[in-house]
């Protein structure tokens, strides 16, 4: 994390920011002001803005041809827009309450989305039917994230469970961390879960039987939504932290690498970029970091 450069342009906390995929050069964020903006991390400029949610944004995914992207947010809604065009192509309800995430598969062929009212629900991308194609109703408590790897989904819920679910076969695993999840991610192989936890740790399970492999400590993650991510390769964890640091762990020998503090107020989200060395955060200071090497 040798050059930071700052995007600057939410008006209050920026509650999501993510890279588009493979070899884009952009980057979208979500905050409170309930306006998405697009930026060109680089120049440390803005591209664009969307509007459209009646309250903060919550939850971004974007395609994986970078054209279209989903956001959900406080108002229970799911919006699926045009990068380009700057519009709403669909808009996905059935939610009770906030959406705390969005996640598409592979090919964009299937969107997810998670909520405060315990729910998954599953929507067609390629039909233009309003309901939604299944719902995992499966947790106790508000599910925080969710991701898609093949035709396996992660959930992590407040309940404290990690839940697995291989739509192929039909099957659920639960596993409890004992403390309310907030963040899950698989490693690129789908081995192991990076998991984050509401008790100041990260827990890496393995994938087919969820026994803890690794767990990381040092920051500070008890109140607000934490978010980690794999480095580059998967060689290292990353992790928000309340207190505005930003800490790195090896992956194998669990050893804390890095724990700069980089923003003035607690750090909401963190993202890797799927190729290059580079690295987004954002925090409840208003400020995204972008961070090149």
């Amino acid at each position: 994390m040798a050059s930071v450069t700052q995007l600057l342009g939410h008006s209050g906390p920026v509650n999501v920011v993510k890279f588009n995929n493979q070899a884009g050069r952009y980057c979208l964020s979500g905050g409170r002001d309930r306006t998405i903006r697009l930026w060109n991390p680089h120049s440390g400029t803005q591209v664009s803005a969307y509007n459209g949610h009646g309250y903060e944004v919550l939850g971004l995914a974007i395609t994986s041809d970078n054209t279209q992207f989903a956001s959900s947010g406080g108002d229970k809604s799911v919006f699926l827009w045009d990068v380009q065009g700057g519009n709403v192509v669909r808009r996905f309800v059935g939610h009770d309450s906030k959406v705390n995430t969005v996640a598409f598969n592979d090919d964009g062929s299937i969107l997810a989305s998670a909520s405060y009212d315990s729910t998954i629900r599953l929507w067609d991308m390629r039909a233009r039917q309003r309901l939604p194609l299944q719902i995992l109703d499966d947790a106790k408590d508000s599910i925080m994230h969710v991701c898609i790897r093949g035709c396996n989904i992660y959930a992590a819920s407040v309940d404290g469970y990690v839940r697995s679910y291989d739509l192929r076969a039909g099957q659920l695993r639960a596993d409890y961390v004992d403390h309310a999840a907030t963040c899950v991610n698989p490693t690129s192989d789908n081995s192991a879960l990076l998991v984050s936890t509401l008790d100041n740790t990260l827990r890496l399970l393995d994938t087919g039987t969820g026994s803890l492999l690794a767990s990381f400590k040092g920051h500070t993650a008890e109140s607000f939504r934490t978010h980690s991510a794999f480095g580059l390769a998967d060689a290292t964890v990353v992790s928000t932290s309340e207190d505005g640091r930003i800490l790195e762990w090896d992956l194998l020998e669990s050893t804390l690498l890095d724990d700069t503090k980089r923003h003035d107020k607690a750090v909401l989200w963190v993202d890797q970029h799927p190729t290059r060395p580079e690295m987004l955060s954002s925090g409840t200071d208003g400020v995204i970091n972008f961070y090149s090497k």
